[in-house]
């Protein structure tokens, strides 16, 4: 096998450990949600409405972390994605993106949206330091309309 087909084959491995990891993930929630586990911690947004941005559970295999689902304005949908990225992560090809479902160690941050905010990063230490304080919400930074 020549050094290509060895890196290919390696990169084939490395995707479908991601993809079974992600599988696992998203069947951990699905069971919890049946059972009506609470979250270990949630993230909102600022607003007052203080939409739910994202879910944290701590489980024997990791840190699981959920994200609903969300609409975009037109307007912003257009400018923060491309027509691609909507065929695929989207319910309705346009703009309700679907809920996602990973392991924190599937990620190096999160990016935070609800429907009226986007692109807001929160760092995985900060939901790292809030489990390991026993804080079970906490507030998405640096939003913008």
């Amino acid at each position: 096998m020549t050094p290509e087909e060895t890196a290919i084959e390696q990169l084939r491995a490395i995707i479908t450990a991601h993809d079974k990891r992600s599988e696992q993930a998203r069947a951990m929630h699905d069971d919890m949600g049946e059972r009506k586990r609470r979250p270990n911690l949630v993230i909102r947004c600022n607003d007052r409405r203080r939409c739910k941005m994202a879910e944290v559970f701590i489980t024997a295999s990791g840190v699981l972390i959920h994200q609903p689902g969300y609409k975009l304005s037109p307007a912003v949908n257009l400018d923060h994605s491309s027509e691609e990225g909507r065929a695929k992560n989207t319910l309705d090809g346009e703009r309700r993106w679907k809920s996602q479902t990973y392991f924190s160690d599937q990620c190096l941050n999160l990016s935070l949206n609800c429907d009226h905010y986007t692109g807001n990063v929160l760092e995985l230490q900060a939901i790292k330091d809030a489990l390991t304080a026993g804080v079970n919400e906490i507030y998405s930074p640096n939003q913008e309309q």
